[in-house]
């Protein structure tokens, strides 16, 4: 059967994926070569809009993507390619509260691969870093930057020898350069640019040389 795809690829050893559309159910496929397999179905029969998916990004020889499932919202998944290897990979609330309700960056840095979450409805926090190890037990917020229910939007995310750079929001400095070791204490403000309230707002941060 044809299918409609929208170029949104990522490939393992094993397994190419895309996002698509055959005729009846917009999802998550899989191809080993030798045929095509739907992973994960994410809205009812006949939408077809891609926002109910993204982020596609190969780690370990493993795709995680963020996904809105009918049961659970917009979470973490992970797959290996198959259907019995697809799944959440960590849920902080049961049902459709979502952890991850705004598209984000999956960026690899040391161990681990970081990206922006929102575990309010548990933890009382907006969207802010959060990390894997690729287990749902190393699956956790990193540090709550902007503190409370406020969102530090983390974003503008590069690896430098395994150092995670990035931006981030807080009331008192605005938007401002962060790096992140993975540890609450090694994740802090690495320069206020613009002293006081006044944001800096770094773009584009890109690593230069080898890493």
């Amino acid at each position: 059967d044809p299918f409609d795809t929208d170029g949104i690829l990522a490939a393992t050893s094993t397994h190419v994926f895309f996002r698509g559309f055959d005729g009846t159910h917009f999802g998550l496929y899989a191809s080993d070569g030798g045929g095509v397999t739907r992973l994960i179905e994410t809205a009812p029969e006949g939408l077809t809009s891609p926002n109910f998916l993204d982020g596609l990004t190969v780690w370990r020889d493993l795709l995680y993507f963020r996904a809105d499932w009918q049961e659970s919202g917009f979470e973490l998944w992970t797959s290996d390619g198959t259907p019995a290897g697809t799944s959440i990979l960590r849920e902080y609330a049961t049902g459709q509260g979502s952890t991850m309700r705004n598209p984000t960056e999956f960026v690899p840095s040391g161990p681990y691969l970081y990206f922006a979450c929102d575990t309010g409805r548990i933890n009382r926090i907006g969207q802010e870093l959060c990390l894997t190890d690729g287990t749902p037990a190393g699956t956790r917020l990193v540090r709550d930057i902007q503190p409370g229910v406020g969102f530090s939007s983390p974003s503008e995310m590069v690896d430098v020898n395994g150092i995670l750079y990035f931006t981030a929001r807080t009331d008192d400095l605005g938007v401002e350069l962060y790096r992140s070791d993975g540890t609450t204490e090694g994740t802090y403000l690495a320069e206020d640019l613009n002293e006081g309230d006044t944001p800096s707002n770094p773009v584009q941060l890109t690593r230069l040389g080898r890493a």
